[in-house]
């Protein structure tokens, strides 16, 4: 149920951060340039979804500055 503009939270053993999200996407297993490298600090999320997990819910959040 995550939608453009929500934040998510990050908690490492040193500190928070804070994403904003940008764009999801539902795509088959093997669209993985979907979660290449990119050039700019981003976030991405990769979970199984869809019928029997047939499918890929893709996640991508940028950093939100204090």
């Amino acid at each position: 149920n995550i939608k453009n503009d929500e934040d998510i939270y990050i908690l490492t053993k040193d500190r928070w951060f804070r994403y904003e999200v940008i764009g999801t996407k539902l795509v088959d297993p093997s669209q993985i340039e979907h979660i290449k490298s990119t050039d700019t600090e981003e976030l991405t999320l990769f979970t199984c979804s869809g019928f029997l997990d047939t499918k890929r819910l893709i996640v991508h959040a940028k950093p939100l500055r204090p």
